[in-house]
């Protein structure tokens, strides 16, 4: 496994961090796995990539070959690139995403 990290000009904050090999980000009760992992500071964005990616959040698991996650906004983008399909699936205990009780409210 190899980690770079970046700093700033100054040498004061860091600018990026790169991940290779088998890479693995916790964070906020999410689990997420990859080949390589980008985390630019200026935009708290992650990236990763890997064959598959997988995101465990609670009994929730979504996978694909790419994903994005912008921290700021708790957003996460999972993309199959046109090869593999992305894919959730829940494990038991979890409501069903396509159930009247698994969605939000006003849908």
């Amino acid at each position: 496994r190899v980690i770079e990290l970046y700093l700033t000009g100054e040498g004061a904050g860091l600018e990026r961090v790169e991940g290779y090999e088998a890479v693995s980000l916790r964070e906020a009760g999410r689990t997420t796995t990859g080949h390589r992992l980008s985390y630019v500071a200026r935009e708290e964005r992650y990236d990763v990539h890997g064959t598959p990616v997988r995101i465990v959040d609670g009994c929730r698991e979504s996978t694909g070959r790419t994903l994005a996650f912008y921290k700021s906004v708790d957003r996460i983008s999972i993309d199959g690139q046109q090869v593999s399909r992305t894919r959730t699936k829940s494990g038991s205990g979890c409501a069903d995403p396509q159930s009247p009780e698994g969605q939000a409210p006003g849908r």
